[in-house]
């Protein structure tokens, strides 16, 4: 093998990309890259004892699919290399879905080759991108707008299971390689369309570039390096933001986005639909903006997957449904809520303090009957506040307190055995349980929740 092995291997073995007992499920469309992988994967078990599996999906979009499938097979035949394939309809896909073939060829063979490696232990997926097609991804990302995430979009190793062996190598370096070799790959004729922006940026755009400066891709794997650096930066500290913001996994108050420097707050917001959503399928930088110019006001926002309800300082899916629950509490202890993550501790006390905060309520426990009943708030739940002559609807003082209609069950009401409410939440206690200046000298049960809600 010529002088491309020993860098190729050199880089594998001092990033561990591939260890031994591993398996490698490569992309294999039988082009020229993958090809070029395929014979150094190939050359690399002499060196590295793993697995390596070909996998190849006919995405049916061109009319000579048939053709390739049939050359797919016999070069894998030939040199004794296990292959998988699969046939998606990636037209359909992408017509349903509203997106381009590209994306839908994409998003549908990463689905396959994930797919493909659950079925093996210790298993990598390997693509053969090389430095010519991130020079051209940068370059188109650059013409639709984006920012450091779409600039680094490719880049060695991704997710800790899929690995990007060719990265290094430019496409005159593949094509040297697979010339000096006299290895034969299968020529996709929809490369030479310039229909395809892809197409059209390496024909055209790069050439010209590359004669003002010749060395274009590596300055472009340089500067897609740094971006990557920063944006991992950037990702690491929203995951921290929303780790320490986010309630039920869901509802997001506002003020963690807004009290943030806006060079973070698309990050925490892209990360925040990514978990809402699952994917950020769709998800572009124009949607992250409308979505960031809204949070400062209210109302429902729609992005393409997902509709977002803002209220009160919230943020959260319209759709959103708190489970109701109901605990019961003989005495001093810590009741955990896990349907709304939120605890509450009961304990004893011989001293009356007087707090603002809402946070916490304290009983005179000679009033108390036990246990006491620890559930979700009802629409007919109602009591007389402090020092008030009137009832008033449960509900109505979650909403005084903070949060919006849809999200009142985190407000935990407290009741007496015989259902009596004693406080709610977030708001005052019942007058006919408050604290007269005797009962202050009584002994003393104080109520205290973990956390209220996060404005």
């Amino acid at each position: 093998m010529d002088q491309i092995f020993p860098e190729f291997l050199n880089n594998i073995r001092k990033k561990e990309l591939i260890k031994d007992i591993d398996t490698v499920i490569l992309g294999f469309s039988g082009g020229k890259d993958s090809t070029a992988l395929l014979i150094l994967l190939n050359e690399l078990k002499k060196e590295i004892k793993f697995n390596l599996i070909a996998a190849y999906l006919n995405h049916n979009i061109r009319t000579d699919f048939k053709e390739e499938e049939t050359y797919v097979k016999n070069f894998c035949r030939k040199l004794k290399i296990q292959l998988v394939t699969e046939n998606q309809d990636v037209p359909s896909i992408s017509a349903k879905n509203k997106i381009n073939l590209e994306s839908a060829a994409s998003i549908t063979r990463y689905d396959f080759l994930n797919r493909v490696s659950k079925n093996y232990d210790r298993s990598i997926i390997a693509t053969a991108h090389s430095k010519s097609d991130l020079t051209e991804t940068f370059i188109m990302k650059l013409l639709r707008g984006t920012g450091s995430l779409g600039l680094s979009s490719i880049f060695e190793q991704k997710n800790s299971n899929i690995i990007r062996p060719l990265l290094f190598f430019s496409e005159e370096d593949i094509l040297s390689f697979l010339d000096r070799n006299r290895i034969k790959y299968y020529k996709d004729s929809s490369n030479d369309n310039t229909d395809f922006l892809r197409n059209r940026i390496r024909k055209t755009i790069i050439p010209k570039l590359k004669d003002i400066e010749p060395k274009l891709e590596d300055h472009i794997l340089i500067t897609s390096g740094i971006l990557r650096t920063e944006n991992n930066y950037f990702k690491e500290k929203s995951e921290i933001v929303l780790k320490n913001s986010i309630q039920l996994n869901v509802i997001l108050p506002a003020s963690a986005v807004l009290n943030e420097h806006p060079a973070i707050q698309n990050h925490i917001l892209r990360e925040y639909i990514r978990i809402i959503k699952g994917n950020l399928f769709n998800i572009t930088f124009n949607h992250i903006d409308a979505f960031k110019r809204r949070i400062v006001g209210e109302g429902g926002i729609s992005l393409p997957g997902i509709k977002l309800m803002i209220k009160k300082g919230f943020i959260y899916p319209s759709d959103i449904e708190i489970s109701d629950y109901e605990y019961f509490v003989k005495g001093a202890e810590k009741l955990n809520i896990p349907e709304i993550g939120k605890s509450l501790i009961f304990s004893e006390s011989d001293s009356f303090k007087r707090v603002a905060d809402k946070k916490s309520a304290t009983f005179s426990l000679r009033d108390i009957s036990f246990p006491l009943i620890i559930r979700s708030p009802q629409k007919e739940d109602r009591y007389k506040k402090i020092n008030s002559k009137f009832f008033q609807p449960v509900f109505e003082m979650i909403k005084e307190s903070g949060l919006p209609e849809e999200l009142v069950k985190l407000a935990p009401l407290v009741t007496d055995v015989n259902g009596k409410p004693l406080w709610v939440a977030g708001s005052h206690i019942s007058d006919e349980f408050k604290i007269s200046e005797r009962k202050k000298r009584e002994k003393l049960f104080k109520v205290e929740i973990s956390e209220l809600f996060r404005i």
